[in-house]
């Protein structure tokens, strides 16, 4: 029998379009949802700089939709780098440790997992 759960999603500035962040009941990660040009009013959060994994969304230079997954001791800072490096993603998702209890070898064991999903995925049918 399938567990009832609760999914609590914040939108900060009212629009579904912009920052989010998503908790589970009963877990102790959070999901933000981040576009590139928000990265400074993310900077503002408490836990902005924890251990986790991110999904850096965009399109490559086809158009096509893509993902980057990455890991990060200190996500903002991780993120950062991505802004420098990297101009073909337009929106973030990260997963981050409320308590920051995730360490690097918990953040490249999920890295993995989703890489792995990913590439499970292959391209989509035309």
């Amino acid at each position: 029998m399938p567990f009832s759960k609760t999914i609590q999603l914040y939108i900060f500035d009212g629009n579904p379009n912009g920052r989010i962040m998503g908790e589970l009941s009963n877990w102790n990660g959070r999901v933000y949802k981040i576009s590139r040009n928000e990265l400074p009013a993310f900077s503002k959060r408490a836990d902005a700089e924890n251990t986790g994994i991110y999904f850096l969304l965009g399109k490559d230079e086809r158009n096509i939709d893509t993902v980057y997954i990455g890991e990060a001791e200190r996500m903002l800072t991780r993120l950062k780098q991505h802004l420098r490096d990297a101009d073909y993603w337009s929106d973030c998702i990260a997963v981050i440790s409320k308590d920051n209890l995730l360490n690097k070898a918990h953040a490249k064991y999920l890295e993995n997992k989703f890489y792995l999903l990913a590439k499970a995925a292959g391209d989509p049918p035309c």
